[in-house]
């Protein structure tokens, strides 16, 4: 895919639409990955990042620090790997961080403290040195944040730790690793001590899908105290695991169709004392490979997730993430083999299929210039503009599909498409290897998936 497309700015301020523009630049920068906010994050006012600010690219710790302290909105690519030092490196608010290609990241513990409205996709994460807090990733006091398609592998603590009342938070298609035993490879902790319950309780409402937990990962996949955590088309892939899923006090854990895969003990007991025992509710979607479901927990009633989301088949999960997780992969969101929608705190699944994705699809950016793709990317543009006009979509391949969310009129080569989802049997064919999207209406905006 040509990444330098450019999208112009539209001239005016859009602050109820701004919320779109980040998934275009995340599709330019690694356009394989999906590309609309879900679970938790969803919530609490919803999380944009960086949407609606200047877009910069850097490859220096100095230039890094310039475009992510403060809480101006940016949007960060990140070229390369930037070392942070010995200390925490603190990033300020409403940042979107962006890897470029498939190997760009961190050496260091990233910190978010204090801070609101960030995402951090496609990126690597690893602290080897154990410089710090020793994680890779640390969030304390954090609310609405998205981490998506992050690889961390070696750190020694926590590769991810989300702790002192982090709130509305997901976490989707990262994978997990480590190159040796540290003896304390612990990988993401929610909810730090049993004596913070003043500080937790009403907070960590985390959701974590689509997640590879793979080589000498050994304990907290996660665990939790406090939190309201979902837990939905996980892999469970490392093999002599002391545990898999941590239940500590008063944490209420929904556990959907993930893919238990020979781990030694599926959930653990972590409760302080029988008065503060956690819950925990498993759903018959979930797959167990040699892998026994404990009987120490009853399967209990748990919280009701407030937001939409789809459910991919548990027999398909290992699949899907192994080939799709971590930065670079390939997957673009759930598919739709098993649905869900605000699952029941007491059944084993949940009724209608949605993806959330209405929030962040809305669009500030104005465009006329064209993207490229070899046909086998995803790219996401959002597109506003006062009056009618034309957008040309330039390939080599074929379209698959296009998904189309539009407050007017959009055509596809003549094919109406406003508001729609079309697979490419349904399109006609490239004219000379281009597409063109005609948009007709006053402001009319649209927000395009074209893979």
């Amino acid at each position: 895919m040509n990444t330098s497309t450019e999208i112009p700015p539209t001239g005016r301020k859009f602050g109820a639409l701004r919320a779109g523009l980040y998934a275009a630049l995340i599709a330019l920068a690694s356009p394989a990955i999906s590309l609309a906010v879900d679970g938790w994050a969803t919530q609490g006012g919803g999380t944009t990042g960086g949407a609606g600010g200047s877009t910069v690219t850097v490859s220096t710790l100095s230039a890094f620090a310039a475009a992510a302290t403060g809480s101006t909105p940016m949007i960060i690519n990140v070229s390369g790997t930037i070392n942070l030092g010995t200390s925490n490196f603190d990033i300020g608010s409403n940042k979107t961080i962006i890897g470029v290609g498939s190997n760009s990241g961190f050496t260091g513990d990233l910190r978010g403290k204090k801070i609101s409205n960030v995402i951090l996709k496609n990126l690597h994460f690893t602290n080897p040195n154990g410089y710090a807090d020793a994680d890779g990733l640390t969030f304390q006091y954090v609310t609405n944040y998205w981490v998506d398609h992050c690889t961390f592998y070696q750190c020694t603590d926590g590769e991810f730790d989300q702790t002192h009342a982090c709130d509305y938070g997901t976490v989707s298609w990262c994978k997990f690793y480590y190159a040796s035993d540290t003896g304390h490879n612990f990988v993401n902790l929610i909810g730090h001590s049993d004596s913070n319950a003043s500080e937790d309780t009403g907070h960590l409402r985390i959701t974590m899908h689509h997640n590879w937990y793979s080589t000498l990962c050994k304990e907290r996949m996660p665990r939790v105290r406090f939190g309201k955590v979902h837990v939905y088309n996980n892999y469970y892939g490392a093999s002599s695991v002391d545990y898999t899923i941590g239940v500590g006090d008063k944490a209420q854990i929904l556990i959907e169709n993930n893919y238990f895969d020979s781990q030694t003990l599926a959930w653990k007991d972590y409760a302080s004392s029988s008065s503060n025992e956690g819950a925990i509710h498993w759903n018959s979607g979930n797959v167990f490979v040699n892998t026994s479901i404990p009987t120490w927990a009853p399967n209990s009633s748990v919280f009701t997730p407030p937001y939409s989301y789809s459910l991919d088949s548990g027999s398909g999960v290992k699949a899907s993430v192994t080939s799709g997780a971590g930065a670079g992969g390939s997957s673009s969101g759930s598919s739709s083999s098993s649905s869900s929608s605000s699952s029941s705190s007491s059944s084993s699944s949940s009724s209608s299929s949605s993806s959330s994705s209405s929030s962040s699809s809305s669009s500030s950016s104005s465009s006329s210039s064209g993207g490229s793709s070899s046909g086998s990317t995803t790219v996401s543009i959002p597109f506003t503009k006062d009056g009618a006009g034309d957008f040309t979509y330039v390939t080599s391949g074929t379209i698959s599909y296009i998904n189309s969310w539009s407050t007017q009129s959009v055509t596809v080569n003549g094919v109406d498409c406003t508001n729609t989802w079309k697979s490419g049997a349904q399109l006609p064919a490239a004219v000379n290897g281009k597409y063109t999207f005609h948009y007709v209406g006053n402001v009319a905006w649209s927000h395009l998936e074209i893979r």
